[in-house]
């Protein structure tokens, strides 16, 4: 039997999806779904958000559906740059990891067909671009978070956003900084917009400081009796349960859905009978109740699948079949498909559900569920070996992502923004990795700074820099640590806005680089470096780095070229600075010439030399 012949089954909520339903015709912005764990506030605000897509549909109107997992979340500005680029890429072709092949011979990732040209280029909904603020090849940085309210101030459709799991803001484990952040910025997107609405599911109810017409509450309860005992029958389908022993399930189950819902899978796959599940749910201890039937469901699942539940369970967010394929060590998605992920559905272990930006197919796990796996199968997965397969992984994503973002940013972003979470354990795993994968390591490091450092602002990007600044210098290779050591004082600058580090960092590269004469490395060193300069306010200095950098570049012959942009416009923004009007608008001239080779972003300039030309 195929995973499409087992139904996914929604009852009992009619009440309150309608509920919802009123609140949304009333106006309310922030609608909170509370309750247990287990209980289905995330399915309950997926069926709610398919009805408001249909009923604008109906009235031929378009409203976008944004999901955001705050799961594991380390600071607010994940979830800035999340929003950001999703409210602005809505309705993006993208890049998807499942572009990803499997080399049949060693499983590794095939860069070469990541990107498929049958996806034309759209341009984003919102072109946003920012000044020059770091020595990246992209007109792009970081979003903040004003420029998420400037975002969503000129929203002009419908956009509803489901914060899933907002009960990770307010844990034992997340600072008081983090839940006022998460109030704030909650707050700051519906008051800025009459276009945004927003759900929230949690397990802990937030107070919100506004009126009732804005923001409601509803707390999802187990189902009736009913219908839980409809649920756990129609999911056992084709096996039918005695009346007598599904009124007994559904009870010791406690009526919650996704209990029901593992109890009826393992029937229905006959890893269990249904007199056995009830005598195995009773003789469970009292202070492992709420795990019960996750336990009963799950230590029948197979030695095989037990390890592979293990090794999926390694990757904190949500992942595409080409993700699982690496991890798992399978050669193909088709193989990952067939021997991991519909034999796991089918056992209700992953779910599944479509992502509406990728236009992909993604799995995840429910958190009580990784949890489990965690304390109980994490042993039988080799955690060197699996570490291993999920950072080469990485490694190849981001070098893939980093070539297409100058070209086709709402491809590459939307991605970036789905796999933030995992990549942010990538940079935390990648120093443990075997000695063999260094040369995969430094490249992603090289080639993945501009979104690593403009994207991830959290300290991890700055530890994941210096690991690899340390791999370099005890591997001896002078043209290593200095490429690390440019990055790592970019992420000084970025990040910690560091800059007598940072400028600690590019001296000693500098001095590592010169030796070797005119090199596209030290081109961009010297701009870095100029850049850091005027950020202290030494103009005079910064220019002198500058026109180094440029020099270099026109000797090395990269005219077009995206790196010879980035330097005269930095060049132009710091001739505005010091007053030299008539020199800037032709270093922006010179700019928009390489900019229309290259195909960059020249919205920015382009107001530049108009804002120019009135001034002289």
């Amino acid at each position: 039997m195929s995973s499409e012949s087992v139904v996914k089954h929604f009852l009992g909520r009619e009440c309150e999806l309608s509920e919802l339903n009123t609140y949304t015709i009333s106006g309310v912005k922030v609608m909170q779904i509370s309750g247990m764990t287990k209980v289905g506030k995330t399915e309950l605000a997926r069926q709610h958000a398919k009805r408001i897509i249909h009923s604008h549909h109906v009235m031929g109107e378009h409203i976008y559906f944004h999901e955001v997992s705050l799961r594991g979340i380390p600071n607010i500005q994940h979830v800035v740059s999340q929003l950001y680029i999703k409210l602005n890429y809505p309705t993006a072709n993208t890049l998807t990891e499942n572009h990803l092949s499997i080399n049949e011979t060693n499983s590794e990732m095939n860069q070469s067909s990541l990107y498929s040209q049958e996806h034309c280029n759209q341009p984003p909904l919102i072109c946003h671009p920012k000044s020059p603020a770091h020595s990246s090849t992209s007109d792009q940085s970081m979003p903040s978070f004003q420029e998420l309210i400037d975002t969503i101030n000129r929203l002009q459709e419908h956009h509803l956003i489901l914060l899933d799991n907002a009960e990770d803001m307010s844990s034992v484990n997340s600072s008081s900084e983090l839940q006022t952040d998460f109030l704030d910025l909650c707050v700051a997107m519906v008051s800025n917009s009459d276009y945004v609405q927003l759900l929230i599911t949690t397990t802990v109810k937030f107070k919100f400081m506004m009126h009732d017409s804005v923001f409601r509450t509803l707390d999802l309860k187990p189902l009736s009796e009913e219908y839980a005992e409809q649920l756990l029958q129609l999911t056992a389908l084709p096996v039918q349960i005695d009346g007598k022993q599904l009124k007994s399930i559904a009870s010791l189950c406690g009526r919650m859905p996704l209990d029901l819902i593992l109890a009826a899978a393992a029937i229905r796959e006959g890893t269990i009978s249904a007199v056995e599940l009830c005598t195995s749910l009773k003789t469970r201890p009292n202070c492992d109740e709420t795990s019960a039937m996750i336990s009963a469901s799950l230590d029948r699942l197979t030695s095989v699948l037990k390890e592979h539940s293990a090794q999926l369970e390694y990757i904190p967010g949500s992942f595409g079949p080409g993700l699982a394929a690496a991890v798992s060590g399978k050669t193909s998605t088709a193989f990952v498909k067939q021997d991991v992920l519909v034999p796991m559905q089918r056992r209700c272990v992953l779910e599944s559900y479509m992502d509406n930006i990728l236009k992909t197919k993604r799995y995840d796990m429910h958190p009580f569920i990784r949890e489990f796996i965690r304390d109980h199968f994490s042993h039988l997965r080799d955690e060197d070996i699996v570490r291993d397969r999920f950072c080469v992984f990485f490694a190849h994503l981001l070098n893939e992502l980093s070539n297409r973002v100058d070209h086709q940013p709402s491809k590459t972003l939307p991605l970036l923004s789905v796999e933030m979470q995992n990549i942010e354990k990538f940079l935390r795993e990648a120093m443990h990795c075997a000695p063999e994968r260094y040369r995969t390591m430094i490249q992603a490091a090289q080639h993945g700074e501009y979104l690593l450092i403009n994207f991830l602002p959290t300290a991890g990007a700055i530890e994941f820099y210096e690991a690899c600044l340390n791999s370099a210098r005890m591997n001896g290779n002078n043209i290593d640590c200095a490429v690390m050591l440019h990055c790592y004082g970019q992420a000084l600058n970025q990040i910690r806005g560091n800059w007598n580090d940072a400028y600690d960092c590019y001296t000693e590269a500098i001095e590592l680089l010169q030796p070797l004469g005119d090199n596209d490395k030290l081109a961009k060193l010297y701009a870095s470096m100029g850049w850091n300069l005027h950020m202290q306010g030494k103009e005079r200095h910064a220019l002198n780095y500058f026109h180094k950098a440029y020099r270099m570049q026109s000797r090395l012959g990269l005219l077009p070229h995206k790196d010879t942009a980035a330097t005269l416009s930095y060049l132009g923004t710091v001739h505005t600075f010091v007053g030299m009007l008539y020199i800037v608008l032709y270093l922006y001239y010179l700019y928009l010439e390489i900019a229309i080779v290259c195909n960059r972003n020249m919205f920015f300039f382009t107001i530049c030399l108009l804002i120019l030309y009135y001034l002289i």
